[in-house]
């Protein structure tokens, strides 16, 4: 017996993963205004915790959603997905594991190291991950923007919100935090965009084991 699934279904299921997900940690980001950078704070430690599981969600969910838009997105579509999808990486699930696990235990343990300057090559790792997320950003917004087959003005949010977050260092954190709820409100739209039943459906056979005897 074989189980056939559309495209269609594949491209709602993407969809629906990158709205919940990027609701989900825009949500978890909002008590960061409260608790600013307290590395000890439970609440900011509950709220990276949180936002774990939307960054998740999205990083399941955005190769779907790109590919709903693949044959619009051209070459630099193809980039900015990819420089995104790292920087979701870096800045997402690593960063806010760190925040979530490694600053509480630090802050109790090793208060000064915390206090002291963080480790030159973590700074790096974090600020390549940043660079990828203006330039990756820029490019899946404007492609966004440019293919009308998905809500194509989420790209706006997704454009400015990463910009916004990484002026962070140079101004208040609260300019930081607003531009990446922004930007996951981008993605969230963007996943709603995909999720709203509009495609054309093409078959995509994907067999299964068998349950029982052969129908």
């Amino acid at each position: 017996m074989k189980y056939t699934m559309s495209s269609t279904t594949l491209y709602r299921l993407s969809g629906i993963s990158v709205l919940i997900g990027g609701l989900f940690a825009a949500l978890a980001a909002v008590p960061v205004f409260f608790t600013g950078e307290d590395p000890a704070s439970s609440l900011a430690a509950t709220a990276a915790l949180l936002r774990i599981i939307g960054d998740m969600l999205i990083v399941v969910g955005l190769p779907g959603v790109y590919s709903r838009q693949a044959q619009q997105a051209g070459l630099f579509g193809l980039i900015g997905f990819l420089f995104t999808f790292v920087y979701i990486l870096i800045q997402g699930v690593v960063g806010d594991t760190v925040e979530a696990f490694i600053l509480p235990f630090l802050a109790s343990a090793a208060p000064s190291l915390v206090k002291g300057s963080p480790p030159q090559g973590l700074v790096i790792f974090f600020l390549v991950g940043g660079l990828l997320g203006v330039v990756g950003s820029v490019l899946l917004g404007v492609m966004t923007l440019r293919a009308k087959t998905v809500a194509r003005w989420a790209g706006l949010p997704l454009i400015v919100g990463v910009v916004l977050s990484l002026t962070a260092p140079f101004l208040p954190p609260v300019v930081g935090t607003t531009g990446m709820v922004l930007f996951l409100i981008g993605l969230a739209w963007l996943g709603f965009g995909v999720w709203l039943p509009r495609q054309p459906t093409s078959q995509l056979e994907l067999p299964l084991m068998p349950l029982g005897p052969e129908i």
